[in-house]
């Protein structure tokens, strides 16, 4: 529950500033001024202004909404998912070394909250692994603090790296990355990839970093 609220506040807190600000003025303002002032006049100038005042903060409010529902999508996630594959080189154990870079830009205007992030080595015709032991990532290792949130921002682009290593008789397979969030919202983007690894480029074992 405490995580939700958090998520609440940190998603809507300019609007819910501008209501409870809408608020306090209706409520404390007008018995204010109806106190203090005591000529008939200035009152009825007073509540022509209040009323002015209002008529102002709900066009703002509804200026705001449409801003943040048309342009923000503010109940659909936008999010591009970009997948980048690079060829290490051939180790002594027969296998090739890859590195992925997975790319998730957030281009809306809501934090897409505890994303979950999904990496796949396939054969080409096979939905079956051919890496070995599977795909290495590293990930962050501090705990987040109790009721403490996890997210990637409106504007904000996260990076997942993974590496893994193939058989060198695979020639080419499939490299696919799938985020999702708790929302039921996924994105998925997939590449095919070469596993021949380039005689020039290779680095002869001397010239290797020990």
């Amino acid at each position: 529950m405490w995580k939700w609220l958090a998520r609440l506040i940190h998603e809507y807190s300019p609007d819910i500033i501008l209501v409870l600000s809408a608020i306090m003025i209706f409520l404390i303002v007008p018995p204010l001024f109806e106190d203090l002032i005591a000529n008939e006049d200035s009152r009825k100038s007073v509540d022509i202004s209040l009323k002015i005042l209002g008529a102002f903060l709900a066009v703002l409010a509804s200026v705001g909404g449409y801003r943040r529902f048309f342009r923000g999508r503010i109940f659909a996630p936008r999010l591009t998912l970009g997948l980048k594959n690079q060829i290490i080189r051939k180790l002594s154990d027969g296998n090739v070394l890859h590195a992925a870079d997975v790319e998730a830009e957030n281009i809306g205007g809501v934090t897409i909250w505890d994303p979950t992030i999904s990496f796949f080595v396939q054969h080409l015709d096979l939905d079956e692994n051919c890496s070995v032991s599977g795909p290495a990532t590293e990930g962050v290792r501090q705990r987040l603090r109790r009721g403490g949130n996890s997210g990637i921002e409106p504007g904000e682009t996260v990076v997942y790296h993974f590496r893994y290593r193939v058989p060198a008789d695979v020639e080419a397979f499939r490299v696919s990355a799938e985020l999702s969030v708790d929302c039921n919202d996924a994105w998925h983007r997939t590449i095919t990839v070469s596993n021949n690894v380039d005689d020039s480029t290779d680095p002869k074992p001397s010239e290797r970093p020990q």
